[in-house]
């Protein structure tokens, strides 16, 4: 991840690393990175949520 960090060079973008099956942690990190919960926001998570189940889906998408 830290190659693609240095590939991006724009402050307003972030790579977070984490566990997309455990919310709470990933909630942290967001949060840790500046995330601001009642803010517009854009997540990408391109090619990961075949991996998850349903349910993990459903609570990410709820954040």
């Amino acid at each position: 991840m830290s190659i693609k960090a240095e590939l991006i060079n724009n402050p307003r973008l972030h790579l977070i690393e984490g566990d997309l099956a455990d919310s709470s942690s990933i909630i942290d990190k967001l949060k840790r990175a500046g995330w601001l919960q009642y803010r517009p926001n854009f997540l990408i998570m391109e090619g990961v949520s075949r991996y998850l189940t349903p349910d993990n889906l459903k609570i990410l998408f709820q954040l």
